[in-house]
């Protein structure tokens, strides 16, 4: 039975500008001008803020004392207003069940169902313990996922699986689901959820008839297309007890929840079902059938009126007309339409294609488009960059070329686009960030001339020991002719399969310098029983520099040597933020390296956090999971931010 909401308002639009201009207005509107309570406002990515504050912020002047989270946060807020002893984070979303199953999988290796037993033996075949420990982690992140599922949109399954169900006793997944509760016997998500509902939801038969506590006075939803059906009732009870207003983006103003691509209607109904499919398509919309199932789920949802019954409903849909090319594919979507053909426009240029040979290529040509269309006089008023976004299915790939290209032409050049890069993996974020996985990659992997060369090269440390071009530059020299290419000694050597021999090593190279350093002369000295050839070209001045070098070369060695055995969350946090603060200066060269060395702190306070029940962790899993975080784009990113 739907919870009918009566304070609970829909509003639904195919622009997102235009549902702006309503939240604004609506915000211009203080509930309570005594109060000093903020608006909440939940978006549905943390990188949506930039540009929702600054369109509000453009309209009204201002925009201030709104308090913007994601769906997830806003439940877990009520959650724990309602339940003050629950953790400032849920231990059962997907980054903390991850680790929690990894040691599962490891600490009861015995116990685990068989189908579980033999992947993990399938995987592992190698006997490597790197190699076990992240098919461990493989199989763990792929259970976290199904597990965090399941809580919202399969409660049902986890009651079942707990209350041992007849038919999950031999499914593997309940198994594992049992023995994660034994280990961690506190309620989860669902069950928190499903006990906050019950009490506040006035049409059940529970309800206690107070209301929830940690409302605000009111709430907004703004394109929150990914919601669960269990969130999207918490919102509807939230409804019942203030006002809310749920602002629905969808590109088509008729009801389009029903439809199916040709592939879900054949996976369904089967082959024999083409020719009728193939009819039908005919006669509905190509690109609401490839739109996605996330919109359409939404607008079954919400439209279906099987979870929640709104108080009112609000269109705001803006009809593009058929001008253009491209305003007829916007209308016939906006109509749920079959397309009609049309005649060719040549000098309708709103949908253009360009095949192009290379990514590089493709950029460029890109900028030189955008920048005929900037001086294009057919618009009117002129097209400005704040109106351009570019997009693209994995923008990490396109980030170098677009600096390069863009970023490639001065400010004060007739050709200059202004410009900002936005979702880009945090990894390119500064020179600095990289170096975390790459300093845990020493334990696994013998060191190399030419990473220590990388590593010397890398501006906060190069700052850190005070070299600039040429210092580096001869401190290569002095590698390369005292014979350093790889390995730290012969153990490293033998570690890498490649025998016990320590010619060209690091000690090697280094016992060559400082031998030619004390003696002056290229004479053969005996060291240790072995006879060394001095690299005789240092001079007094040279000591400093040398020392430096040699510093940095220490305290890696004697890290990778701590990080070849196994340790817990903690102690990798503690070690690596103490070696990034022995390589690097007391204070930053500018805010960018300060905002890098915060960012690499932060990761790893989360990474301790999250791994804190996971038991020791190899090198190889750690640098994965630390390279998987910093390989996502900062949620502090903007995004549509204006050129």
């Amino acid at each position: 039975m739907p919870t009918a909401s009566t304070r609970f308002r829909l509003i639904s639009g195919n622009r997102l500008d235009r549902l702006a201009a309503l939240l604004g207005e609506r915000l211009a509107t203080p509930l309570d001008v005594d109060s000093l309570a903020p608006d909440v406002i939940l978006i549905p990515q943390p990188t949506l803020r930039h540009w929702l504050l600054q369109t509000l912020a453009e309209r009204h002047g201002v925009a201030a004392n709104l308090d913007l989270c994601t769906p997830s946060e806003f439940v877990w807020r009520l959650l724990r207003a309602d339940r003050p002893d629950l953790p400032d984070q849920s231990p059962w979303d997907r980054d903390h069940l991850r680790w929690r199953l990894y040691g599962l999988l490891g600490a009861e290796a015995g116990g685990l169902p068989p189908p579980v037993r033999r992947h993990l033996q399938r995987a592992g075949g190698s006997g490597d313990p790197r190699e076990t420990a992240l098919a461990r982690l493989g199989l763990a992140e792929a259970l976290a996922g199904a597990f965090d599922k399941y809580q919202a949109y399969r409660p049902d399954w986890l009651r079942e699986w707990e209350a041992g169900h007849p038919e999950s006793r031999d499914d593997w997944q309940a198994q594992l689901w049992r023995q994660l509760r034994r280990r961690q016997p506190g309620a989860h998500r669902a069950a928190l959820l499903a006990d906050w509902l019950a009490r506040h939801d006035r049409d059940s038969a529970t309800a206690t008839g107070t209301p929830p506590p940690g409302l605000p006075p009111r709430l907004v939803a703004f394109g929150t297309i990914h919601v669960s059906p269990d969130v999207l009732h918490l919102l509807a009870v939230v409804g019942q007890w203030i006002d809310l207003d749920f602002h629905l983006p969808t590109p088509s103003a008729e009801y389009w929840g029903d439809v199916e691509s040709l592939r879900e209607r054949l996976r369904r109904d089967g082959p024999q079902s083409l020719p009728a499919a193939l009819a039908d398509a005919q006669r509905d919309n190509p690109l609401l059938m490839a739109w996605g199932a996330g919109g359409r789920e939404i607008v079954a949802q919400l439209f279906a009126y099987d979870v929640l019954l709104p108080h009112s409903e609000l269109e705001c849909f803006v009809a593009p007309g058929r001008d253009t090319l491209l305003h007829r594919l916007q209308q016939d979507v906006l109509d749920r339409a079959a397309p009609v053909p049309s005649a060719f426009d040549p000098g309708d240029i709103s949908l253009q294609l360009h095949a192009c040979h290379s990514k590089l290529r493709e950029v460029e040509v890109l900028h030189d488009q955008l920048r005929g269309l900037l001086e294009d006089p057919r618009f009117d008023p002129p097209l400005q960059p704040s109106e351009i976004a570019v997009l693209a299915p994995d923008i990490a790939e396109y980030l170098p070329l677009a600096r390069a290209v863009f970023g490639g032409v001065a400010p004060d050049d007739p050709r200059w686009i202004p410009f900002s890069l936005a979702d880009r993996p945090q990894l390119q974020s500064h020179p600095l960030v990289p170096l975390l996985p790459v300093l845990i990659g020493l334990a696994d992997a013998p060191l190399t001339a030419g990473l220590f060369r990388d590593l010397l090269a890398t501006p906060a440390i190069a700052h850190a020991l005070g070299l600039d071009a040429a210092r580096r530059a001869k401190i290569d020299d002095w590698f390369e002719a005292a014979g350093i290419r790889w390995g730290e000694d012969a153990q490293a050597r033998e570690r890498a399969g490649a025998g016990r021999w320590r010619e060209y090593s690091f000690d090697f190279g280094i016992e060559r310098l400082l031998g030619g350093y004390a003696s002056g002369d290229a004479a053969e000295v005996e060291i240790d029983a072995v006879l060394i050839a001095p690299y005789p070209e240092l001079e007094g001045a040279d000591a400093e520099l040398l020392d430096g070098a040699l510093a940095l070369y220490r305290r890696l060695r004697a890290f990778a040597a701590w990080a070849r055995d196994p340790r817990d969350a903690g102690a990798w946090r503690e070690t690596l933020a103490t070696l990034l603060q022995e390589l690097l200066a007391p204070v930053p060269q500018d805010d960018a390296e300060a905002q890098a060395r915060r960012l690499l702190l932060e990761t790893l306070d989360d990474f301790a956090d999250e791994a804190a029940e996971a038991g020791p962790l190899p090198a190889a899993l750690v640098q994965r999971a630390l390279r998987d975080t910093l390989e996502r784009a900062s949620p502090h990113r903007p995004w549509l931010s204006g050129g």
